[in-house]
């Protein structure tokens, strides 16, 4: 649950008013947050089922609190209360074979809701990554999960299986002992990557003792003490990481939307998370570290993530499609460019299964003859150039270094290089340097900072938005990124054009039509409807 905080939306008035600023889907989370520990306390319980005493649960905390904080506190502190003292119901068992099944159920019963909810998508995975024949014996073990769950009355619609015989019992608990736990561990590695990590993390700060975690410690402070130049107290980052990490995000009130401000408390939490696992690795002495500090550090950022996601979603929402915008830059990945070959067809005209797309022939790195310095620009290239809004930079004297520069609106400048073939994205800048290419010999390069340093207003990153200081070396790794990849797009166009044992012309050519494909791709990518100008 959340914790208590002095958020201004907390004191937003005096009294009992402070009610009317709370937002009703505020309520509604940790009305759904409330059923889902209730429904986790009783075996076979659902979260759905759990709504109305969730309910009744939260609005007698609400009318009781005397302010936000208070109805936060308390909350929290009756939750655990509940969960600490709830004892659950057994039902009663006449047979000594209903007796066991019940508590086969009670043991083995979260295990199987858990692979039976995950079913369908750990077998797709299973079927994408090894093959059908693997897939096909992983499906067998999950319709076994199923008989299993039929005879313990986990499944809609059934109850315990009490007229199955000795032998028949003793032979599902040697498959529920023997079976499940493995089944369930590739249901968690193939579809809930997040339960996987979090699980993994339990395991470490169970396992992370001894000498193996004095190893661990020396090295890791060691290199950390190299990238920061000077000696730190693991436990300080540490005590700070997890006060950070712990910070209160404000919720959203009835005169005031927080989004933008609670997306970057967010990703600061986030950062802090992550420096709350290395400082973690640092500690030589474990004992000194709060229980369950790896596991809580992976909620911070799954739940950073998933709010950070939903405010991005909204923001792509209210935000023109025509308009193009620094983020577009890594949030709109190039295609990488497949063969034109005609797909094959079965005997009956229908086509193949689909292939995994075609890998570049080889490896091209640079332009071989097209652009290269002291060859003439062919006149048909530059009148494609200028549809495509390209502009060509030849540095005098012969042109060695030349380059193409493409703008999207006042967002951000893509730079092509020939020699070697190299994309470079950056924010745009009214006064890029290299401006005049008169007295330059050969390509200019800019660190990424030097344009959004000089950016006007907030930038903007997963629907947040806040000043270089904040969210400057964000955007510079995303640039990064997205320049990488544009670099491999590119690559893959020209390695897809090569043709070993070409004359100089057809390779000028074969060059050429890359160069006009990659542009093309770039265009349509950040301006879906983009049409070539009119020379």
């Amino acid at each position: 649950m959340s914790q208590a905080d002095g958020s201004p939306a907390a004191a937003a008035s005096p009294g009992n008013d402070w009610r009317v600023a709370v937002q009703q889907s505020y309520r509604n989370g940790e009305v759904r947050e409330i059923a889902s520990v209730l429904a986790s306390l009783e075996p076979g319980a659902s979260q759905s089922s759990k709504l109305r005493l969730a309910m009744q649960f939260e609005d007698a905390v609400f009318k009781g609190a005397t302010s936000l904080a208070d109805y936060r506190k308390k909350l929290t502190k009756r939750l655990k209360k509940v969960q600490k003292t709830y004892v659950p119901t057994e039902p009663t068992a006449s047979t000594q074979t209903e007796k066991e099944l019940l508590t086969l159920r009670t043991k083995y019963g979260d295990a199987l809701r858990y692979i039976l909810q995950h079913s369908e998508k750990s077998i797709e995975e299973m079927h994408s990554r090894y093959g059908e024949e693997k897939g096909n014996q992983f499906k067998q073990h999950i319709d076994g999960v199923r008989v299993w769950m039929s005879d313990l009355g986990l499944l809609e619609n059934t109850q315990l299986n009490v007229t199955m015989s000795d032998q028949h019992l003793e032979k599902l608990k040697s498959h529920l002992e023997r079976r499940v736990e493995n089944i369930r561990s590739h249901v968690v590695k193939l579809a809930d990557p997040n339960q996987f990590l979090k699980e993994t993390l339990e395991m470490t700060e169970k396992n992370c003792q001894g000498k193996a975690s004095r190893i661990l410690a020396v090295d890791t402070r060691k290199r950390f003490e190299q990238l920061q130049k000077k000696h730190v107290d693991p436990l300080v980052i540490l005590q700070d990481s997890i006060a950070r990490a712990q910070a209160s995000v404000p919720i959203p009130t009835r005169t005031q939307n927080n989004d933008e401000h609670a997306a970057l408390v967010h990703l600061d939490k986030m950062r802090a998370a992550s420096t709350t696992v290395l400082a973690f690795m640092m500690m030589v002495d474990k004992s000194a570290v709060p229980r369950q500090t790896l596991t809580k550090a992976h909620t911070v950022a799954v739940e950073g993530i998933d709010f950070v996601r939903k405010v991005m979603a909204t923001h792509r929402k209210n935000t023109k499609e025509s308009d193009v915008t620094l983020e577009d830059a890594w949030t709109k990945p190039l295609d990488i460019p497949t063969s034109s070959v005609e797909p094959a067809l079965e005997e009956d005209g229908s086509p193949l299964p689909k292939r995994p797309k075609l890998q570049p022939r080889k490896i091209v790195v640079r332009t071989e003859v097209l652009l290269t310095p002291g060859r003439k620009v062919p006149s048909n290239l530059l009148a494609a150039l200028k549809r495509k809004r390209a502009r060509l930079v030849r540095p005098p004297p012969d042109g060695q270094g030349s380059h193409l520069i493409l703008e999207f609106g006042e967002a951000f400048v893509m730079t092509i290089y020939m020699a070697p073939l190299l994309v470079s994205l950056k924010a745009y800048s009214k006064n890029p340097p290299g401006e005049s290419h008169s007295c330059v010999q050969s390509a200019s390069w800019t660190a990424t900072h030097e344009e959004l340093r000089d950016w006007q207003g907030d930038l903007s990153v997963w629907g947040t938005k806040g000043p270089y200081e904040i969210l400057g070396h964000v955007v510079e790794e995303r640039l990064r990124d997205a320049s990488a990849h544009a670099t491999y797009v590119l690559r893959a166009c020209f390695g897809k054009a090569s043709k070993e044992n070409a004359g100089e012309f057809e390779r000028e050519i074969l060059e050429a039509t890359a160069l006009l494909e990659f542009l093309q791709i770039v265009r349509t990518s950040y301006v879906p409807n983009w049409e070539d100008s009119d020379v």
